[in-house]
């Protein structure tokens, strides 16, 4: 995993961070501890301005979150970089992804939830907004009411 790591940190274009990105993800699939080294490089990849730098890092996020819950603390102090970074095109694709990490992340829910309003109230105003904050609210509502970390339909 090092060298992946070393290569990630020298990737000059968003096209190699990228690529490393999705390299490493597929090494660590099956195990939580390569992932966790990555997580130092989640904030960043979060706010990258390519899209498929940010799309990568939040499933390799979700995969942390559900086979090594005990690391929230950092992916979730990542994922509120990006709700509060002032582009919004970045800003909206931490919130499309709100109600997963919020029922993932139940004990920071209320911090979640708290920057998902001003998420869409400050930068993505919309409908569409008000109805992703609307399942993470929901998502945490059942989870603390039936004990299941799913999301509602």
């Amino acid at each position: 995993v090092a060298p992946i790591l070393r290569r990630l940190a020298r990737a000059e274009t968003s096209g190699e961070e990228a690529e490393v990105i999705r390299e490493l993800q597929e090494m660590t699939s099956d195990r939580a501890d390569g992932a966790r080294l990555m997580l130092g490089d989640l904030q960043r990849a979060f706010v990258s301005s390519d899209v498929r730098v940010r799309e990568t890092a939040f499933a390799m996020a979700m995969q942390v979150l559900r086979s090594a819950p005990h690391l929230a603390d950092r992916v979730v102090a990542a994922f509120l970089v990006a709700l509060d970074h002032p582009d919004s095109e970045i800003a909206r694709a931490a919130l499309t992804l709100l109600p997963e990490i919020a029922s993932l992340c139940r004990d920071h829910a209320s911090e979640l939830l708290e920057a998902g309003f001003r998420c869409a109230i400050g930068t993505v105003v919309g409908v569409e907004s008000a109805r992703i904050v609307g399942r993470a609210v929901a998502a945490v509502h059942l989870d603390f009411s039936n004990g299941k970390a799913h999301m509602p339909l």
